[in-house]
C-alpha cells in the first residue's frame, strides 16, 4: 500500500512538472510568433508634402527607443483577453464576460489534461512490464513482444496527447482574442439606408401583355 502511494505521488509530481513545462514553452512560442508579427512595419503609407519638404532631423545623437515586446503583444483589451486565457483556463472568457463559454473552455482544457494523464498511465504500465522482462521477470498476461509493441504505441499516444492539449488550449486563447475584437464593434440592428429623391428610380410593370386598342367610333 505504501509503495503504491509513493508511486502515485511520484507520478503526480511528474505530471505537474510536465504541465508547468508545457505552459512555459507555450508562452514562449506565443511570444515569439506574436513578436515577429508585431515588428512588421507598414510600407504602404505615402508621406505628406510637409514631410517631404521638411529638413531631415539630425539623428546622430538619438538612440532608438526600446520596445517592450511583451507589452506590445498583449496591449489593448484583445491582447489582455488572450493573455488571461493563455495563463488561466477560461480566463479570457471571464474577462470578456462570456459566461456561457467559461464551462466550455474549462471542459476543453480539462478533457485534454485528463486524456494526457491516461496516456501517461498507459505508458507507465507497459514500460514496467518491459522493465520486468529486462530483469528476467516474466508476465503471464502479456508476452514480451506484445509488451514492447504496446509500450511503443503508448509512447506515440502520449505524444499525440500533448499535441491535442496544446491545440485545444490555443483554441480557447484565439476564441477569447476574437471575442474581444467583436465586442468593440458597433453592430446596429438598423440595416436601412437613405437616399435622396433625385436618385430614386421608378419602375413600372404592366399587368397585361396585350396592347391597348383604341375604342371604335
Amino acid at each position: 500500500m505504501t509503495k503504491n502511494l509513493t508511486i502515485s505521488t511520484i507520478n503526480l509530481e511528474k505530471l505537474t512538472l510536465s504541465l508547468k513545462s508545457f505552459f512555459f514553452i507555450l508562452s514562449l512560442a506565443f511570444l515569439y510568433f506574436q513578436g515577429a508579427y508585431g515588428q512588421k512595419t507598414p510600407n504602404s503609407q505615402v508621406p505628406s508634402s510637409a514631410q517631404i519638404n521638411a529638413a531631415p532631423a539630425d539623428t546622430s545623437n538619438q538612440k532608438a527607443a526600446k520596445r517592450n515586446t511583451f507589452s506590445t503583444i498583449f496591449s489593448g483589451k484583445p491582447g489582455r483577453a488572450a493573455l488571461y486565457s493563455l495563463l488561466i483556463p477560461s480566463g479570457g472568457q471571464v474577462y470578456n464576460k462570456k459566461w456561457w463559454k467559461v464551462p466550455l473552455a474549462i471542459g476543453i482544457d480539462g478533457y485534454f489534461v485528463y486524456n494526457l494523464s491516461n496516456k501517461y498511465a498507459e505508458f507507465r504500465k507497459y514500460d514496467a512490464i518491459v522493465t520486468d522482462y529486462n530483469n528476467g521477470i516474466s508476465n503471464p498476461d502479456v508476452p514480451e513482444s506484445s509488451a514492447r509493441n504496446f509500450r511503443a504505441q503508448a509512447r506515440t499516444n502520449r505524444e499525440y496527447a500533448w499535441v491535442y492539449l496544446i491545440v485545444g488550449h490555443l483554441v480557447t486563447v484565439f476564441d477569447a482574442y476574437v471575442d474581444r475584437h467583436l465586442l468593440d464593434f458597433d453592430i446596429s440592428p438598423d440595416l436601412t439606408f437613405g437616399s435622396s429623391p433625385a436618385t430614386l428610380i421608378t419602375l413600372t410593370v404592366p399587368l397585361s401583355s396585350k396592347p391597348i386598342r383604341p375604342a371604335l367610333p
